[in-house]
């Protein structure tokens, strides 16, 4: 077979392919050879549905943000893979669909800032869920002095996960982009894998330029993923979403090798099998997997359960009596731990005894011209102090264990609400040790800027919203199966 016609003669890329491909063509055979490269109508089909759907995803993961909180999902880290699903899907099927006449100096740049988006944003998520897991695991031993999750001490990710954050991961997506964008600059002036001056369009291989992103993409495969699959195969199906997640993983491992394997095979790239499924369609599938597997099974978990709570006629009264019986609040507690949400019971079990601080003081919300004097040090009100302290504690206490970054008990909130707990909270704190701890003249005291009855109401709503629809929902679901269940037995 002889070089094809309407191929650049000048590309020497162009003539390695056909070196590498003519001893599986016959002479006449020209035709059925550059054909191999024309993808298949149903790949355009696959892979434009692949596309449409992140962008699809993408708009959905910004309009129902605070439902990916209320189940425990990252939104920041969903939405950064999301993005770069979307962007490395669309480069690989554009690279192929123009496969003769595709800038190659393109590559590099987009995978510079594509691959490192999705592989830190996928690890960031994995480390998300085994987070809570470990976690609501340790909670549930130290609720009920139990050694039942004792086991899960063992994972390989463990520290990580738990020193995990998403500023953390936010860091080192942006550093990683800059190294493999400055790099790519740097290579490029030498003209290794690509020209920009004459511009070099089509067969394009870029090696060299994507070392960084490859030893990335290597290090995630070989030595992440494997301790990730060990970890949540050790937790098993007792926590929400796992089962779905350790499946996505062990095909995501499997259609990389898979990949890795063809792009070397001459045979496959070479041949007819390339044109139906190309090698870029394995990688195309697993950003697929996991994405639905991440962030779309989610969603539709939310939906169910807006269906169910519609079905049971569930109202959020019947969520806050189950903590006031003992043997339903222990099924409900380990019930959380399995929606890894137990921080949220507990939350609400501190807040209402926060509250009724304020009932046993009697201090009562009072209007903005209430004040008191406070007399000299000597001849302070003792039992007036002793109140605020209590409450003041307490309140420290709470914002301590539930808003602190990366404390044990953090709250998955949106970040406006935590903004806005955080500057209330410290108001309250300046002026509590300003008048109350280190005063000792006389002065008045402003009551209204002393009371923080109403500190965490707000978050308490999303706190009791997150309960119902991530936990309580089903809780109730299956309590009534269970009890009917019995009744006909």
């Amino acid at each position: 077979m002889e070089f094809p016609s309407n191929w650049d003669m000048a590309n020497d890329k162009a003539h390695r392919l056909y070196k590498k491909c003519k001893k599986y063509y016959k002479v006449d055979e020209e035709d059925k050879f550059i054909d191999v490269f024309n993808l298949h109508p149903i790949v355009h089909v696959y892979c434009l549905g692949v596309i449409i759907y992140n962008f699809i995803s993408i708009i959905i993961i910004i309009l129902k943000k605070k439902s990916y909180l209320k189940v425990n999902i990252s939104f920041t880290l969903s939405l950064l893979f999301s993005i770069g699903s979307f962007l490395t899907v669309s480069l690989y099927y554009i690279k192929k669909m123009f496969y003769f006449d595709f800038p190659c100096y393109i590559i590099p740049y987009i995978c510079a800032v594509a691959i490192p988006m999705s592989i830190f944003s996928c690890g960031g998520m994995i480390l998300f869920y085994l987070k809570h897991c470990y976690i609501n695991a340790s909670l549930y031993n130290k609720h009920y002095n139990e050694d039942k999750y004792k086991n899960y001490n063992r994972g390989f990710l463990r520290k990580i996960s738990l020193a995990f954050s998403e500023k953390m991961v936010i860091k080192i997506i942006l550093l990683s982009i800059t190294l493999n964008i400055f790099y790519v600059n740097v290579l490029s002036t030498f003209n290794v894998s690509y020209t920009i001056n004459p511009l070099l369009k089509g067969f394009c291989v870029v090696i060299y330029e994507q070392l960084p992103v490859y030893t990335l993409l290597t290090l995630f495969l070989v030595i992440f993923l494997p301790m990730a699959i060990h970890d949540i195969s050790m937790f098993r199906a007792n926590f929400s979403f796992g089962r779905g997640l350790l499946i996505s993983l062990i095909f995501n491992l499997l259609f990389v090798i898979i990949y890795i394997i063809t792009i070397f095979l001459s045979s496959y790239k070479c041949t007819k099998i390339s044109k139906y499924i190309p090698s870029e369609i394995y990688f195309i599938t697993l950003y697929l997997i996991f994405h639905i597997a991440h962030i779309s099974m989610p969603m539709i978990e939310v939906f169910k359960i807006n269906q169910h709570i519609i079905g049971l006629e569930l109202n959020k009264k019947g969520l806050i009596r189950i903590f006031d019986d003992e043997l339903l609040y222990k099924q409900f507690f380990e019930y959380a731990v399995k929606k890894r949400s137990v921080e949220y019971a507990l939350f609400h079990v501190e807040y209402m005894e926060f509250k009724e601080l304020f009932k046993a003081n009697n201090t009562k919300v009072v209007d903005d011209s209430s004040q008191v004097f406070s007399p000299t040090v000597g001849n302070k009100d003792r039992k007036f102090i002793q109140q605020y302290e209590t409450i003041y504690n307490k309140a420290t206490d709470i914002f301590e264990k539930y808003f602190k970054e990366n404390s044990e008990l953090e709250l998955n909130l949106p970040g406006k609400l935590i903004r806005s707990i955080t500057d209330k909270y410290y108001e309250y704190t300046i002026y509590y040790n300003r008048n109350i701890v280190n005063t000792d003249d006389e002065h008045e005291i402003d009551l209204k800027k002393l009371n923080c009855e109403t500190l965490y109401d707000e978050v308490h709503e999303e706190v009791i919203d997150s309960l119902f629809l991530n936990v309580y929902s089903s809780f109730a679901k299956d309590q009534k199966k269970t009890i009917k269940e019995k009744s006909n037995k």
